[in-house]
């Protein structure tokens, strides 16, 4: 193996905050930073629901490890709680250069009329508008560094329509959104903003839609492994997202939608702005020319200028693609 391939998904010396992180998916995220090097915050509303997972996660790296998980509890849904949260992390662990907004909310299952107004609320806060604030707090540092990763986890929901979690859905297409918008400003300063989309997965959150047979029967049945998703299949597409792919050409990176293939049980799309093109050798034009289907360098570098993120981009099977024009 390489000395490319051995780093490719190393997170030495990196500090990552996992919102959300007592269980589910953001616990399998942060357990996963951890395993590749990271130091890890563990962070929800009940501090002694996090130790517990803190504790799992340092044991199982060993008292010699140079990386560690601590806990730092707040409520997404309290702007001074998140601000807290962001000074504690410096404070026991230095500069933020992972965030991963897991957290969030559904109060209301039922029709779109007999929402009330505080439950619309809660979820708009605790779903988007917590996002934003915790990004905009960790955003200057990560761009006077000219590096930092975001992941914003929202849900396949936000790409669906819904008779029943109809605002839940709102808010998760309000985050694909938001990440476009931060792609497109703060890409070109080095920081890449992602999206992971899951579909169903076994977690607590989910519980009413997985633990009825029949239900689970019906909603997996266009689902071609036909079964639901586990947390620890998202903690792998968190680690890529999180990592620098230096095992790609010259670091060429760009704008990705991506779905694995087959559309497997954890329905992950990602839209993300990924790493800025910064290292461009000579025979990495001419290739990324001829990926996105432009006849010289020439051409490929007009055609780059034009891109927020200056990238081009690589399918999941690998093959180039140019980053969408005009976003």
């Amino acid at each position: 193996m390489t000395l490319a391939a051995a780093s490719l998904f190393d997170l030495t010396g990196k500090n990552a905050i996992v919102t959300g992180s007592s269980k589910g998916i953001g616990r399998a995220i942060a357990e996963a930073l951890a395993a590749h090097g990271a130091n890890v915050v563990i962070s929800s509303r009940k501090a002694e629901a996090c130790q517990t997972v803190a504790d799992s996660i340092n044991a199982d790296l060993g008292p010699d490890a140079p990386n560690r998980a601590v806990v730092i509890p707040a409520h997404i849904g309290d702007k001074a709680a998140l601000q807290n949260l962001v000074d504690e992390t410096h404070a026991q662990l230095g500069n933020i250069d992972i965030l991963v907004c897991n957290a969030a909310v559904n109060p209301f299952y039922g029709p779109s009329k007999d929402i009330p107004d505080g439950a619309f609320e809660k979820i708009m806060q605790c779903n988007v508008l917590s996002n934003h604030w915790l990004c905009h707090m960790v955003l200057p540092e990560m761009e006077a560094r000219g590096d930092g990763s975001i992941i914003i986890v929202s849900s396949i929901g936000g790409l669906h329509a819904s008779t029943v979690i109809g605002t839940y859905n709102i808010s998760k297409a309000a985050d694909f959104q938001m990440v476009r918008n931060l792609s497109a400003e703060y890409g070109p300063k080095g920081i890449r903003v992602n999206a992971i989309a899951p579909g169903l997965i076994r977690t607590d959150f989910a519980r009413a839609l997985w633990e009825n047979p029949e239900t689970l029967k019906r909603v997996t049945a266009t689902v071609p492994l036909r079964r639901i998703g586990e947390p620890e299949e998202l903690a792998g597409v968190a680690v890529f997202l999180a990592s620098r792919p230096v095992a790609m050409p010259r670091d060429r990176t760009g704008w990705w939608t991506a779905v694995p293939p087959s559309s497997s049980s954890v329905h992950a799309e990602l839209s993300a702005r990924l790493s800025c093109w910064e290292s461009r050798g000579p025979a990495e034009a001419p290739r990324a020319a001829r990926g996105a289907g432009l006849p010289n360098e020439e051409a490929c570098s007009a055609y780059l200028r034009r891109q927020p993120c200056r990238g081009g981009g690589l399918r999941f099977d690998g093959s180039a693609r140019p980053a969408p024009p005009g976003i």
